[in-house]
């Protein structure tokens, strides 16, 4: 303080005081970037989580692996996710993370090899069928026309088929095969079935569809995909199919509303089933293919109430019914959608002229959740269309998305408000966005998720070979979904005059509520979308987990479509409008109060509305304000049948990013986290990733920011069984692989570390014991490092590398193999940090080089990470400066603040000794005119202790120890 600024008027002594001691501000914590498979959440973008609770919460648990029980349905726990683990280890410890979970994406230029998904080996018609994706159709039994069959199960097979076997309908002698009619056997639909793969019957069994039987279909037969991979695990274990889709509760719901209400009721025995492949002439092995990236899951748009009077002509179409908006997952994936529903409630029209636009809630439920028991999970109220209004529902719930730009490698940004929901954002029509669409509009309806198309099985007049067909086309013409066996006498089916079969099969699709009898009431039941088994009980149907999946690559993208009318293959499972709703007497009510309430598609044109021709808030006011909408079509863009997708056998060298959806996967989620001014981290990690050129991707994204440090792991040591067939000890590996491997890498960057053996963790929340891969250990110690001391310090040794002693943030119980003092040497000389097993001390992390060969300072973790803080926040520092002039006070400044920072790091002991220079020397009059500031920064890093020498000396009895 200038003596000038002081106010002197009478004597007297003036003291101010002035604090140059302060410390700058240090940033916010930073930790370290995991990228890697998890159970759900947001998918290839960097989020940063401050615990592992809010981990948990958002990502699921970690996963151990081993747990095969219905992978289709119940998703994918066969192998473990080392990110969690990782992520786990360091959040024991310190905090934050940045998460970036994998989904399978793929490059624009992929070839066919490179696109995301799975599809089964190509099917051949040459003699028995080959490989595919096969469909059990249930008919009624009789000759002749005998009524509506369905689709019952698929199942994809990588070689051979499935056969239904038994009393043929065809009795003249023919034998069961591929395509046979046969009769059903027991009750509960049953029918006996042999699984023909390699060339030969290798399994045969009864089944049948009911979910408490020892028979049920999902307990007999491989729900697996993984066990069809011959690459991995035990090959003992290896099968040639799995059972996909099964449509238990969809054929037994004697509902008189639903499509199959005539099978349903047939008696027991009295039913016919073929086994036929899924699959079009022109588009080999379609429903088997299902190749694509990962996609979140969305509602059908919803459409309007109808504003007209004129019931006669009433039909939801876009100027009668106009589309207002649908909800799309923030999240990626299919789970997201098999875990939640949305619904519609509370819809009220305006009171008041001032404000015509009526209200309405959008909930978020869990999808397995009842009317009787509904479990909200968010809530957003008093919505409304006002594009202008504080309430308007972009406003309320949120529209913003992420779009990955492949040219750029960044996200790009859109949509107008902030993200308000974590699970869902609503995508509003253009014109209501705009404010151009009928203010009085509210939401009423929408069509159904789309579903594979009807169609009719026939005998043919010339031939044992059947015909089918789409209702309603040419009844020639073999429709795009189903492909006929090729051999004459494949179907059963004779020649001559007898047994026939003429049926209208219907695919099953997602499932309206058709009453309210098994709701609280009337006015409390949710019409539109049902999980419910059937009418009369509001239990869960676990077969709509199969419903909500994405349809086969050829129909991805239609799925989607407003109206589902673009492809002839499928449609829609249910127009529904609270429009179409009736009333116990069925018919025009409006002012009685049903005692149970009917909705069927067509009631208000058939003049069954409850409405009627009264005002569509009429109905509102009496408490039937409310529905449901089901998500659907989510998709990971993952090999179903690899229990690792991301393996790194199934990654060559020979692959690119064009030809291996794995490597482009993993190259974007890199990309993403390769600008520091948008990610802020320190270390970068994807645990268990061995392929050397992703390995080096992420050495060189940790170069180009240089504020990071990679912790790689290496190749050729040991393989979990989801890389490779064998025994754990066939898959133990070797020292001198991983030596020779990163000799092949030829790296010479401090700015990544790598370390060896793997180890062996006890999962904390499961107790099963766990191999992780290395650098899931050496997170855990950064970590620890962090906590105890400073991250400058080395993370090693028995103080904070003490694996043992809890130092990794995980129970560490074992190594893959125990180091030998000499085999600690050569993974040393070679940059390899080891991991040492002593038999008093425990595990502990014995070393912490870098794998830059050149020897200096930056050849040891401490100095490279004690570089990489001190250059980010010192470019922290420098910011404020920029744009000040470019004099000896702002210089002052800067230098004010880098002083006591670097004073500080001095004293922790991160260096011995430093020097700023910025002055005339180095800002020179020329830099000044370019408009430079230049600084010199000497650093005398502190070393840490790697090597103790001591001496013992013996003397003689009569020697002084003070000579």
């Amino acid at each position: 303080m200038s003596v000038k600024q002081f106010k002197f008027v009478s004597p007297g002594v003036f003291i101010n005081e002035i604090d140059n001691s302060a410390r700058s501000k240090v940033s916010d914590d930073i930790g370290p970037t995991i990228i890697g498979r998890l159970e759900r959440g947001p998918s290839m973008r960097p989020v940063k989580v401050q615990s592992y609770s809010e981990f948990i919460n958002i990502f699921g648990e970690a996963i151990p692996g081993g747990t095969g029980n219905d992978v289709w349905r119940n998703g994918n726990y066969t192998a473990p996710t080392y990110a969690a683990y990782a992520a786990q280890a360091y959040l024991r410890n310190s905090a934050p993370v940045n998460v970036v979970r994998l989904l399978g994406s793929e490059s624009p230029d992929a070839t066919t090899a490179g696109k995301a998904g799975w599809s089964t080996s190509a099917a051949t018609y040459t003699g028995e069928p080959n490989g595919g994706a096969y469909g059990l159709f249930i008919v009624p039994s009789g000759s002749g026309q005998v009524g509506t069959g369905s689709l019952a199960a698929v199942w994809y097979c990588d070689a051979g088929h499935i056969r239904l076997t038994g009393a043929l309908v065809d009795d003249s002698g023919h034998t069961a095969s591929a395509g046979c009619v046969v009769k059903s056997v027991g009750t509960d639909y049953g029918f006996k079935a042999q699984v023909y793969g390699h060339g030969a019957v290798s399994y045969t069994t009864e089944f049948n569809f009911n979910e408490a039987s020892d028979k049920f279909i999902r307990k007999v037969f491989n729900t697996n995909p993984t066990l069809t991979n011959d690459k991995v695990g035990s090959a003992a274990l290896t099968a040639s199919y799995w059972l996909g889709e099964s449509y238990e509760n969809w054929l037994t719901d004697s509902n008189a509303g639903h499509e199959l209400s005539a099978l349903s009721t047939t008696s027991a025995g009295g039913l016919f089933g073929v086994i036929l492949p899924l699959e079009n002439s022109a588009d080999a092995n379609d429903r088997a293919q299902h190749k694509k990236p990962f996609r979140a899951a969305r509602t059908p748009v919803i459409f309007s109430q109808d504003l007209s009077n004129d019931v006669a002509t009433f039909k939801p179409s876009i100027t009668r019914t106009p589309n207002l908006f649908y909800f799309e997952t923030v999240n990626a994936g299919l789970t997201e959608g098999q875990k939640y529903k949305i619904a519609i409630e509370d819809i009220r029209e305006s009171t008041t002229d001032d404000n015509p636009y009526g209200s309405f809630t959008v909930v978020v439920r869990m999808g397995d959740d009842t009317d009787n028991a509904v479990r909200f999970v968010e809530r957003y109220s008093q919505c409304n269309l006002n594009p202008q209004s504080e309430n308007y529902i972009a406003r309320k719930i949120g529209d913003k998305f992420l779009e990955w730009d492949d040219k750029d490698g960044r996200y790009r940004e859109y949509g107008r408000f902030n993200n308000q929901s974590s699970i869902i954002r609503v995508v509003v029509n253009e014109d209501v966005d705009s404010g151009l669409t009928n203010e009085r509009l509210l939401p009423a309806g929408y069509h159904g998720p789309a579903k594979y198309g009807n169609f009719f099985i026939a005998s043919s007049s010339a031939g044992n070979a059947p015909r089918f067909d789409f209702l309603g086309t040419d009844t020639t013409t073999v429709p795009v979904r189903i492909k006929p066996v090729a051999s004459a006498d494949r179907m059963g089916l004779p020649n001559t005059a007898g047994v026939t079969l003429t049926a209208s099969i219907v695919h099953p699709g997602h499932r309206a509520r058709v009453d309210s009898t098994s709701a609280p009431s009337a006015t409390r039941a949710y019409f539109g979308y049902t999980t419910q088994k059937n009418s009369t009980t509001s239990n869960y149907a676990s077969y709509n987990l199969d419903l909500g999946r994405a349809l086969a690559e050829d129909l991805y993208d239609n799925q989607f479509d407003t109206t589902f009318l673009s492809s002839s293959a499928i449609t829609s499972s249910f127009v529904f409008t609270l429009d179409d709703l009736s009333g116990s007497v069925g018919k025009n009510n409006v002012n009685s109060d049903p005692a149970i309430m009917y909705w069927a598609e067509n009631n208000r044109v058939l003049g069954k509305s409850y409405r009627g021709t009264a005002s569509f808030g009429a109905m509102l006011t009496k408490g039937f304000d409310q529905f449901t909408v089901p998500l659907f079509g989510g998709n990971d863009g993952l090999n179903v049948k690899e229990m690792e997708p991301f393996r790194n056998s199934a990654m060559l060298d020979t692959d690119s990013a064009t030809t291996n959806y794995a490597i482009h996967s993993i190259q974007r989620a890199i990309a993403s986290v390769a600008d520091p001014e948008v990610v802020d981290t320190n270390l970068i990690s994807m645990p268990g990733l061995t392929h050397q050129g992703l390995s080096t991707r992420i050495i060189r994204t940790c170069e180009d920011r240089a504020d990071a440090l990679g912790v790689i792991d290496l190749k050729g040591g040991y393989q979990p069984n989801t890389e490779a067939v064998g025994t754990e000890k066939d898959r133990r590996g070797s020292l001198d692989s991983v030596i020779s491997n990163i000799q092949l890498l030829q790296e010479n960057s401090s700015y990544a570390c790598a370390y060896y053996p793997w180890v062996q963790v006890r999962d904390p929340e499961k107790g099963a014991l766990v191999w992780v891969p290395p650098s899931v250990a050496a997170i855990g110690v950064f970590a620890t490092t962090e906590r105890k001391d400073e991250l400058w310090f080395a993370p090693a040794g028995f103080n904070r590398g003490g694996l043992s002693n809890g130092d990794a943030g995980v129970p560490v119980v074992g190594t893959s193999q125990r180091l030998t003092s000499k085999e600690r040497d050569n993974l040393y000389e070679a940059n390899i940090n080891p991991i040492a097993n002593f038999p008093n001390e425990g595990i502990v992390v014995f070393g912490q080089k870098t794998l830059q060969v050149t020897p200096s300072a930056l050849d040891r973790i401490n100095v490279r990470r004690l570089m990489n803080f001190v250059k980010k926040e010192i470019s922290r520092m420098a910011n404020q400066v920029l744009f000040q002039p470019n004099v000896k006070q702002t210089w002052n400044s800067f230098v004010s603040k880098v002083e006591p920072f670097l004073g500080s790091v001095r004293a922790r002991f991160g260096l011995d000794d430093f020097k700023i220079v910025l002055d005339e020397t180095t800002t020179t009059p020329e830099l000044i005119d370019r408009n430079i500031v230049y600084a010199k920064i000497f650093l005398k890093p502190t070393k840490a202790i790697e090597y103790i020498a001591i001496d013992f000396n013996i003397t003689n009895s009569g020697a002084s120890f003070e000579d």
